[in-house]
């Protein structure tokens, strides 16, 4: 069997960084550009374990180690190209409005250890409720995401303790989970009585 299929529209081969590849997706909002820095990028040929990464990750890299296939750390950028310090040297660009700026990276006990809410969205007699839309709110912050088809979520945010608030929406209906602190080991369940 010989495979010559070629997609209709081929593909963009440009990979980037903070940015998606898919127009459409950006364009409509749903995919914004990554509004953040970036002091190193590192691509590894395979996977890391935690504990590679944990060894790794405040230390100054060659871009000659093994199984580094990529390695940006801004130091070296001349007329927005920023040198591939690996030996694929495969140099970047900065476009849009990516730029160096000087920054001091922070210490390991000055890292914000994101959290994740893990839960279930059921309705008042126990069943899964799938695509339910899955806001949290912390302050000013609001993340969603929806409901898989056994009515799970897993929602990412940044500061344990903080007070939060937990909400779960479809068709019209809500349920609130309440607003409370979050601490490490807690779990999440939206059930019961819907609310207009």
């Amino acid at each position: 069997m010989t495979l010559d299929w070629k997609p209709s529209i081929e593909p963009d081969p440009t990979n980037y960084l903070g940015r998606s590849e898919w127009t459409d997706q950006r364009r409509s909002g749903n995919n914004p550009d990554f509004d953040g820095q970036l002091t190193e990028i590192r691509v590894w040929a395979g996977e890391r374990t935690e504990t590679q990464i944990r060894e790794n990750i405040f230390r100054s890299l060659t871009g000659k180690e093994a199984g580094l296939v990529g390695l940006w750390n801004f130091n070296q950028v001349a007329s927005g190209v920023v040198k591939d310090l690996s030996l694929g040297e495969h140099d970047g660009k900065l476009i849009g409005n990516a730029r160096v700026v000087s920054a001091s990276v922070p210490k390991p006990s000055e890292l914000i250890q994101p959290a994740v809410l893990v839960g279930t969205v059921s309705d008042g007699s126990g069943q899964p409720v799938t695509g339910a839309t899955v806001t949290l709110s912390q302050g000013d912050t609001k993340v969603q995401t929806a409901s898989d088809a056994a009515g799970n979520y897993r929602l990412f945010f940044r500061k344990l303790g903080t007070p939060v608030t937990i909400a779960a929406s479809k068709g019209g209906k809500r349920a609130d989970y309440g607003t409370k602190p979050l601490r490490r080991g807690n779990s999440g369940s939206i059930c019961g009585s819907s609310q207009p």
